[in-house]
């Protein structure tokens, strides 16, 4: 072999080489180029997993927002005037109901005049009354004073927590949100009166705590058990005990009346409760009386 065809080999060996290390940089070129597609994918993908997700976030700020705008705008205070207006009328109305369900014991009604003189007497009445002069005006006004005195004596033991303490039923929650609100209300006026400062919030939120608490307690306590789908269980029983108590004192006749007149009680029930144990603690200070 001839030094030229020697020299022109070296060159053709050489130029392969060349292009074998151009294929090689091209290659790790495409190589790259993938890594860089599959990156590329990957980033696109994760974008649209964070704009997914920001959406979510961006409707459940709102959603958190709207609560605030409500919670902030929302207004503790008590309308006093207005409410006191109020619960004067509704115990007008809780008189009225009372007196429709003692009846006036008059036509088609018979009154016990033994029961009656009995009850009288537990009274510590002298009045006598008899079949031929019974005193209906008196024998009204002290059943409707009876009526009352047993409701109470029924809502002093349901209110009484400690026969509930350990129940966990639906018709023992009024009961529980009593002690428990009683509890925090007393708590709160202790930071107020044992805790150095004299900030408006904290003296008036044993106040504010107590109103809010028996509002609610007066609006929606003793309704229905949405869980059992039935009355609540406390008015069922106190109602029908309330029905054949008077039974005992008088008597109507007439089957259409009696239905009418038994199904009062439990509003009658329901709404001594709202207002003796609940509307009267909304006033500030708070109303009380004796039962």
């Amino acid at each position: 072999m001839t030094s030229q065809e020697i020299r022109k080999k070296s060159e053709r060996n050489k130029l392969v080489e060349n292009e074998n290390v151009d294929l090689k940089t091209k290659l790790k070129e495409c190589n790259h180029c993938n890594k860089l597609e599959e990156q590329l994918k990957e980033t696109r993908s994760l974008i649209q997993s964070l704009k997914h997700k920001n959406k979510n976030l961006e409707a459940e700020t709102s959603k958190y927002q709207s609560a605030l705008g409500i919670a902030t705008n929302f207004d503790l205070n008590v309308d006093e005037h207005d409410d006191s207006v109020k619960l004067n009328k509704d115990i007008l109305e809780l008189h009225d109901t009372l007196e429709n369900y003692v009846t006036n014991l008059k036509p088609r009604i018979d009154v016990n005049i033994n029961e009656a003189k009995k009850l009288l007497e537990n009274y510590g009445c002298q009045i006598k009354i008899s079949e031929e002069e019974p005193n209906k005006p008196l024998i009204k006004a002290v059943l409707q004073r009876h009526v009352l005195e047993e409701i109470f004596v029924e809502a002093n033991f349901y209110f009484d927590f400690k026969n509930y303490k350990l129940s966990v039923k639906d018709h023992h929650l009024e009961s529980s949100i009593v002690d428990q609100a009683t509890t925090l209300i007393d708590l709160m006026g202790k930071l107020n009166s044992n805790r150095l400062g004299n900030d408006e919030i904290t003296r008036l939120i044993p106040i504010r705590l107590r109103q809010q608490v028996y509002i609610a307690l007066g609006t929606r306590g003793f309704n229905d058990i949405i869980s059992q789908d039935s009355k609540h269980n406390f008015i069922d029983i106190t109602s029908n005990k309330m029905n054949k108590m008077m039974n005992k004192f008088r008597r109507i006749k007439d089957k259409e009346t009696r239905k009418r007149v038994n199904a009062m009680a439990e509003d009658l029930v329901r709404n001594v409760l709202r207002i003796f144990y609940f509307r009267l603690r909304i006033q500030e200070p708070m109303a009380q009386f004796g039962c």
